[in-house]
């Protein structure tokens, strides 16, 4: 059909372009945005299971070795670039040890400015080991 003396074979395929203009950064930006949320849940979880290991433990070389064994079995990959543990608090006290974890993660569609972040997570378990 024609309107105007023009044909509309090619207007669909126009519609699907500035489409995809707009949905397609959109869609990169929610992979990135769930990214960070898995990332920043797996970090917690990585915190906590680590203070509980180290709070089973009796004295604070075990502990730390109990922490690291947990750091240790998570797998890095090319997003999650690496974990560690950035201080652990044993007291002498023996009232409640502190985890600090601290992960590295790129993201899979880099925007400008915004190609890693570093996500930190705090644990604190009551000692059980004594």
């Amino acid at each position: 059909m024609k309107v105007a003396g023009r044909s509309r074979k090619g207007q669909g395929l126009i519609e699907a372009a500035v489409a995809a203009i707009f949905l397609i950064p959109i869609a990169m930006g929610l992979l990135d945005v769930a990214v960070m949320v898995i990332s920043n849940m797996t970090n917690d979880t990585a915190a906590k299971n680590c203070a509980r290991a180290a709070a089973n433990q009796s004295t604070q070389p075990q502990a730390q070795q109990a922490a690291l064994k947990i750091i240790n079995g998570i797998k890095v990959s090319s997003i999650i670039t690496s974990v560690a543990i950035d201080s652990l608090d044993y007291p002498a006290s023996k009232e409640a040890v502190t985890v600090t974890t601290k992960m590295h993660v790129r993201f899979p569609v880099p925007f400008p400015g915004f190609e890693y972040q570093v996500f930190v997570a705090k644990a604190v378990e009551p000692i059980l080991g004594q």
